[in-house]
């Protein structure tokens, strides 16, 4: 994973109790998936992502990799970032 200067983004990806600095929603997405399928977990016991900016609680992020707006999912949401993944998204965000 690239790195990221202190202070060069407010976004955090925390999964669980670890947390990563992240460029935009679209990196989040992506490092969550890679994240995700190198833990080799499933559904079951891999946790949600929750996206921050400037410490403020803005989306999550499900086990598919898409990103929703709020914590709490609702009847009739719709995703506002479907997953990022695949080999352009890695030239874009992988080391």
């Amino acid at each position: 994973m690239k790195t990221t200067r202190r202070g060069a983004s407010n976004w955090v990806l925390q999964i669980g109790d670890k947390a990563y600095p992240v460029r935009s929603v679209e990196h989040a997405s992506w490092l969550y998936g890679k994240l995700r399928d190198a833990s080799g977990q499933g559904y079951s016991t891999w946790p949600e992502g929750v996206l921050r900016k400037d410490r403020r609680l803005l989306y999550r992020i499900s086990y598919n990799g898409n990103v929703w707006k709020g914590l709490i999912w609702k009847e009739g949401d719709n995703p506002v970032l479907d997953a990022v993944w695949g080999p352009r998204a890695d030239e874009t965000f992988g080391d």
